[in-house]
């Protein structure tokens, strides 16, 4: 029974619902036009570990894997970046901040690794407003890992590092992703409009049920105007002081409470 009552309360605010969704998802879209438009250029590198007749090829596989999960955190780190600006590619480094912990931040934000579970291949996504920079970057990290690669796996000769894949840059910016934001900005929209109305309109429907069945108590004769004030006593209802101290409730309708307070007995909400 309770679930059928909770459907309904759905189906009687839905246009509600619907409304905070649409303002949700038009925010996501405003917002996402006001970040910074990035292009992304992706690059492939396989960790090979050498096969000697004291490793078996299945532990040659993970210790692969093992390298590759160790040079994806390097790849964020500073060290490693020091010498992708020092690789020989044109990368501007006035895109990265000079203040050692801004940089780092702007490092990791444009920079993306992933691993190809199963395998020794390393996905690397470099993401920056300049198509052109995005290129050189990836370059870059791809350079060092071929070149400085024993540096940081320690696994000397028994270790290579090959590209599969060089960079290749998006022709259009794919950050933000607008039409992913706009579809996220509505689910999310829908679910606050439903917490919107199982909490807050449930909340304020039950303290005007509590102030109207309190002046119910009061003389009937009274009972036409306690009607017509009970929605503006939520204003002051967990207050004792009285309707002057509130500077929302307009002249009309305070001057209807004096007169009702002071036509009726003592009472509380």
């Amino acid at each position: 029974m309770d679930i059928l009552n909770e459907i309904n309360k759905i189906k009687n605010h839905y246009e509600k619902i619907i409304w905070i969704a649409v303002l949700v998802m038009l925010f996501s879209f405003l917002f996402s036009l006001i970040l910074p438009l990035k292009y992304r250029s992706s690059a492939e590198v396989l960790i090979i570990q050498k096969q000697t007749s004291e490793i078996d090829p299945y532990t040659s596989a993970k210790s692969a894997e093992r390298t590759a999960e160790t040079l994806t955190k390097v790849i964020y780190s500073s060290s490693f970046f020091d010498k992708v600006l020092r690789s020989g590619y044109k990368i501007e480094e006035s895109s990265f901040s000079k203040e050692e912990v801004k940089k780092r931040k702007d490092w990791k934000k444009t920079i993306e690794t992933q691993i190809v579970r199963g395998t020794g291949i390393i996905k690397i996504n470099v993401y920056h407003k300049d198509q052109y920079q995005a290129e050189q970057i990836a370059s870059g990290i791809v350079y060092v890992l071929e070149r400085y690669g024993q540096e940081f796996h320690g696994g000397g000769d028994f270790i290579e590092i090959k590209t599969i894949d060089y960079p290749l840059t998006s022709k259009n910016p794919v950050k933000p992703n607008l039409i992913l934001n706009v579809i996220f900005g509505f689910a999310f929209g829908l679910i606050l409009g439903t917490v919107y109305v199982f909490l807050y309109l449930d909340d304020e429907k039950k303290s005007k049920g509590i102030i109207l069945n309190n002046l119910n108590k009061l003389n009937p004769k009274k009972t036409a105007m306690a009607s017509e004030v009970a929605p503006r006593l939520l204003l002051f209802s967990d207050s004792k002081k009285s309707p002057k101290d509130s500077g929302k409730i307009d002249k009309e309708i305070r001057k209807k409470l004096e007169k009702f307070r002071k036509n009726t007995d003592k009472w509380s909400i």
